[in-house]
């Protein structure tokens, strides 16, 4: 679990390489609703690792920023998930960050023994931080199939 800011908000972000999406939670989606920095929603339905279907609203978080790294228009999905109950997230604004997210670097190095996240930024930043989020082509197939997170 690291910190990170939206918009200059302190938010908490847990790294989830099991996820092909980022999951945001109510508080957090509460809080970027305030200071409009979401985009219109779709209902979707994400499947757990456990199978169950949660549905969610898949929006795009004008901005995210790592440790000094911005991600610009990332495609996330809030949703109810259990992990943040679990991890005592459920009121504090979060995001289970998913490969979605993590694509958008050229190379990501975790070092759980340490607790570090190092990335290697693309040579085209601008073009390829767009890999963090899903392109408009797959949103229909979202909404009908669900995602895996």
């Amino acid at each position: 679990m690291t910190n990170a800011r939206a918009d200059g908000r302190r938010i908490n972000v847990v790294l989830d390489t099991g996820s092909e999406i980022t999951i945001g939670n109510e508080a957090l989606r509460q809080a970027m609703l305030k200071k409009r920095q979401l985009t219109d929603s779709h209902r979707v339905e994400v499947h757990s690792v456990t199978g169950h279907k949660i549905a969610g609203d898949y929006m795009r978080l004008k901005r995210l920023e790592i440790g000094g790294v911005e991600l610009n228009d990332l495609a996330i999905i809030f949703a109810n998930a259990h992990t943040f109950k679990k991890l005592g997230l459920q009121d504090k604004p979060a995001v289970l960050l998913g490969m979605n997210a993590m694509r958008a670097f050229k190379k990501v190095s975790i070092d759980f023994a340490n607790r570090k996240l190092r990335v290697v930024l693309p040579n085209q930043s601008a073009t390829d931080m767009r890999i963090a989020s899903l392109p408009p082509s797959l949103r229909p197939a979202v909404q009908r199939t669900g995602l895996r997170y």
